[in-house]
């Protein structure tokens, strides 16, 4: 059995339509209320009247929304960029002890 069909499924609405979605139980509030996000942004989308095509709707709403997440710094992202920071000192430094080891039996 594949993990979709062990996934239960929930029903979430944009845009008055009704869409069925795998997803873990742990995982399901989060989603709905990416949901709820993704609606109220196209909702507001449509009614700025920037455009009128559902398909166009959903490009800008999808292309503003990951501008937002891009350009707004989370504590995941900072702590990712933290972690990257403090690997990438670790292997400096191995490097250098290899670099030495290396030297004296070189």
């Amino acid at each position: 059995m594949s993990k979709a069909t062990q996934d239960p499924t929930i029903t979430i609405q944009i845009e008055d339509k009704e869409y069925r979605v795998a997803c873990p139980p742990k995982e399901q509030t989060a989603l709905k209320e990416s949901a709820h996000y993704l609606d109220n942004t196209l909702r507001k989308m449509r009614a700025a009247g920037k455009t009128t095509r559902l398909d166009r709707t959903a490009i800008m709403t999808m292309l503003n929304i990951s501008h937002e997440l891009l350009n707004k710094p989370t504590a995941d992202r900072q702590n990712a960029d933290h972690q990257n920071k403090a690997t990438q000192q670790k292997v400096v430094a191995l490097n250098k002890k290899v670099d030495q080891a290396l030297k004296k039996f070189g």
